[in-house]
């Protein structure tokens, strides 16, 4: 009796250490909403593919950040036929309403609108164009991985991919902005349908992306 309640005793251990196991494995190779990563970073898998897409998309402005250009640098001057500011280009009124463009007056035919203290930490140059400013107001990040086209040859992967917007600033929530800026309300009504493309290529340490691109 004493011998099989410690073999019995020893098998519970043993199933115990086996689930326990097999549940560390499973949160290893499970990353954020479910998605399969797999610990191999050099097997062609969703988890890889999404992790290369996005570390891409974080050090690259053009591809990661939704932003809405501007002409020129503030403070922004609008060509105007009336002195009312109340009539001034509507785009600049927006920003003015969510307080971070401020009406300076007119002279001549040109409206000026000035940067605010908080509107200057928004209006930035444009990295493409330095003369030009614009304001960013969401990331991109990859939402689903769609599939995967492979190409052996060279140890590349064609991706297509969908996209979600992450740290949306609270600028771009203002009823004001969210429901007139195209770019915002169309970008937001996007997120998760429309698909993209990007270029993976197979390194000594894993999957990187080099390249993001029109669906393949």
């Amino acid at each position: 009796m004493m011998t099989r309640k410690s073999n019995d005793g020893f098998l519970g251990k043993t199933v115990l250490a086996g689930s326990a196991a097999f549940i560390i494995f499973c949160l290893a190779s499970c990353g954020a909403n479910g998605v399969s990563v797999s610990l191999d970073p050099k097997a062609p898998s969703e988890g890889n593919f999404k992790k290369a897409i996005d570390e891409y998309l974080a050090a690259h402005e053009r591809d990661g950040k939704a932003c809405i250009g501007f002409e020129g640098l503030p403070p922004f001057k609008v060509y105007t036929t009336t002195k009312d500011p109340q009539k001034q280009d509507p785009q600049y009124k927006r920003f003015e309403a969510a307080g971070l463009l401020r009406f300076a007056g007119v002279s001549g035919q040109e409206a000026k609108f000035e940067a605010t203290e908080a509107g200057r930490k928004v209006f930035v140059p444009d990295p493409d164009d330095p003369i030009r400013a614009h304001a960013c107001w969401a990331n991109y990040r990859v939402d689903t991985v769609v599939k995967w086209f492979n190409h052996p040859e060279d140890n590349s992967m064609a991706v297509n991919w969908t996209y979600k917007m992450t740290d949306l600033v609270d600028w771009a929530k203002r009823p004001e902005i969210a429901s007139a800026e195209p770019d915002i309300h169309v970008r937001l009504d996007q997120a998760g349908k429309e698909t993209r493309g990007a270029l993976l290529k197979l390194s000594n340490t894993g999957w990187e992306c080099t390249v993001v691109t029109n669906a393949f």
